[in-house]
C-alpha cells in the first residue's frame, strides 16, 4: 500500500471511524457490503435493504452514512416491510415463512405456509400483504397471523406497493405487466409492456416507478397507466431491483451488489459509499483522509466526521494517492500512466501525462509531488512541479519527460 505524507495518522483514523456506534460494532468492515440486494424499505430515517445472498438485512443510516446488519437468522430473504410501530416484516424465499423483527431485535416467525414469498406491504390499518410469486397470490396476514387468500390468478408477482387511496400494485415478472387491485379485491390490469417487472415504489399518488430487471432501467407509470423510461442501464451501472421512494429521492438495489440514489432530475449516484478493497491512502495536513477503494473510487472521509463521500469514480486503473495542503487530492493510474487532481468538490483534471504506471505518489510539505513510475520512466521518482501540471497537450513521451527531474 502507498501512502502520502501524513498516512500513518491515516490509518489512525480508519481505525476509529470502524465503529461509530454501538450498533455498527456487531459488524465487521469486511462484511459492510451488500450481496444481491433484492428488496428496500424505509423507517424512521433509515434505509433497509434485504441480501438474499448474505440472508441479512442491511440498515443505512443517512445522518451517518454507516452501513451495519441486522443480527437475524433469515433464509434468502426477498421482501420487506415496515408498519406504524416499527415491526419489520422479511419474507424468507427459501423457507416459506414470514418473520417479524421488533425494534428491540427480537425475532420470531410470523407466518407460515407460502410456497416463495416474494415481496410485502403493510397496508395503513397494519395488515401486512404477502405476494407468493409460485402461486401467482396476493395474501393478507392478521396482526395475530390469521393468513387468508386476498387476490389469485397473477403471473409470478415479484413488487407490491399502496397508493394513497389504498389500492395495491402488483408487479407480474412473466408477463410483464401491472396489476391494480381495489380495497374490495377486483383485480385489472393497470399497465403493460414491460421487462420483467421487479420492483415497485410510489412517489405522492401520481407517479409509479417500476424496475424492469431484464431490461436493466427504471420507467415510470403515471396514474393514467402511461409508461415512460425515468432511469437507463447506462446511468444505473447494473440491472435494477428492490426500490423505495423517500421524499424526492428514489433508491434502488441493483445486481452488482449496490444501492443507488436517483433524484427527479435521473441523477444516479451511489448510497454510502463503502471503502472496499482499497489499495492506498492519504491524508491532508487538515486531516482529510483519501481513499482508494474498489478499484475505481475516489472516497474521503472529512476531518472529524464519520460520513464516507465520494469524490470521484472516473478511474481506469487507480493505484496511488496523495493530498496536498488545499485539499487536493491527486490520484495515480497504472494502466493511463497520468495523475489526476481532484479537488474538494469532485472537480477531476490532468495533473500529470506519459509517466507510464503511477504505482506511488507523495506530497511533501513544500508542495512538490513525487511520483514513482513504472516502466515508461524506467522505474524513476519523479518530481512533478506545480507549473507542469499540463504535460498531454499532444507531446510525446520524450517531451514529457524532459520536464521532470528523475532520481534514480
Amino acid at each position: 500500500m502507498r501512502h502520502a505524507h501524513g498516512s500513518i495518522g491515516a490509518f489512525a483514523a480508519l481505525a476509529c471511524l470502524a465503529a461509530p456506534s454501538a450498533w455498527a460494532q456487531r459488524v465487521s468492515p469486511a462484511t459492510q457490503d451488500f450481496q444481491n440486494p433484492i428488496a428496500l424499505a424505509y423507517y424512521d430515517g433509515r434505509l433497509l435493504v434485504a441480501n438474499s445472498l448474505s440472508d441479512s438485512v442491511s440498515k443505512v443510516t443517512f445522518a451517518g452514512h454507516w452501513i451495519t446488519r441486522e443480527p437475524a437468522k433469515l433464509h434468502s430473504p426477498q421482501g420487506l416491510a415496515v408498519d406504524q410501530s416499527g415491526n419489520l416484516y422479511v419474507a424468507n424465499g427459501a423457507g416459506g415463512t414470514i418473520d417479524r423483527i421488533t425494534p428491540a431485535g427480537v425475532q420470531t416467525v410470523f407466518a407460515t405456509g407460502f410456497t416463495r414469498p416474494q415481496a410485502l406491504a403493510v397496508s395503513d390499518n397494519g395488515t401486512l400483504y404477502v405476494a407468493d410469486q409460485m402461486k401467482g397470490t396476493i395474501s393478507t396476514v392478521s396482526q395475530t397471523g390469521t393468513v387468508a387468500i386476498f387476490a389469485h390468478g397473477l403471473a409470478m408477482p415479484s413488487a407490491l406497493a399502496f397508493d394513497g387511496f389504498g389500492n395495491l400494485f402488483v408487479a407480474n415478472a412473466y408477463n410483464g405487466t401491472i396489476s391494480k387491485i381495489t380495497t374490495a379485491g377486483k383485480v385489472t390490469t393497470f399497465a403493460t409492456g414491460l421487462a420483467q417487472p421487479y420492483g415497485l415504489a410510489f412517489a405522492g399518488s401520481d407517479t409509479l416507478y417500476v424496475s424492469e430487471i431484464a431490461a436493466g432501467r427504471i420507467s415510470q407509470i403515471t396514474s393514467k397507466g402511461k409508461v415512460s423510461v425515468f432511469a437507463q442501464n447506462s446511468a444505473l451501472g447494473a440491472a435494477p431491483q428492490g426500490l423505495v421512494s423517500v421524499g424526492n429521492t428514489l433508491y434502488a438495489g441493483l445486481t452488482n451488489n449496490t444501492v443507488v440514489s436517483i433524484t427527479k432530475a435521473g441523477k444516479v449516484a451511489p448510497l454510502a459509499p463503502l471503502i472496499n478493497a482499497a489499495t492506498a491512502v492519504a491524508q491532508d495536513p487538515a486531516g482529510d483522509v483519501f481513499i482508494l477503494s474498489g478499484g475505481h473510487s475516489l472516497l474521503e472521509i472529512p476531518a472529524g466526521a464519520t460520513r464516507v463521500v465520494v469524490l470521484a469514480t472516473n478511474f481506469t486503473a487507480p493505484i496511488s494517492v496523495a493530498a496536498d495542503s488545499a485539499g487536493n487530492a491527486y490520484v495515480g493510474d497504472q494502466s493511463t500512466g497520468t495523475v489526476t487532481k481532484v479537488t474538494p468538490s469532485g472537480t477531476e483534471t490532468v495533473f500529470a501525462a506519459g509517466l507510464g504506471a503511477v504505482l506511488g505518489l507523495a506530497y511533501d510539505p513544500n508542495g512538490t509531488l513525487f511520483a514513482a513510475t513504472s516502466p515508461n520512466l524506467a522505474n524513476a521518482v519523479c518530481v512533478v512541479q506545480r507549473e507542469h501540471a499540463n504535460l498531454s497537450g499532444g507531446g510525446s513521451i520524450g517531451e514529457s519527460l524532459r520536464r521532470y527531474r528523475a532520481i534514480r
